[in-house]
């Protein structure tokens, strides 16, 4: 992001904690206006367990009230569970 942007970032690291950062939760919030969070995710199953990583994210948290969120990445759906 270009310094000259005027948004001010914040990562939440607490919230993805468990999904070795293949969730990120980051707020962008421009002077005067609304809090917008971007969610990325990477959803892969973990090979060895099958654990889907995405379900380590406190969601509750990540998507709050008053404000806008984006929820993107590469969302390997296994539609079985």
């Amino acid at each position: 992001m270009r310094k000259t942007s005027g948004l001010a970032t914040d990562e939440w690291t607490d919230l993805s904690k468990g999904a070795n950062d293949l969730v990120m939760v980051t707020d962008l919030k421009r002077r005067g206006e609304r809090m917008t969070t971007i969610i990325n995710i990477y959803d892969q199953s973990d090979v060895q367990t099958g654990e889907r990583r995405a379900r380590k994210l406190n969601w509750h948290r990540a998507i709050r009230q008053g404000g806008g969120t984006g929820i993107a990445g590469d969302m390997n759906v296994d539609c079985r569970r």
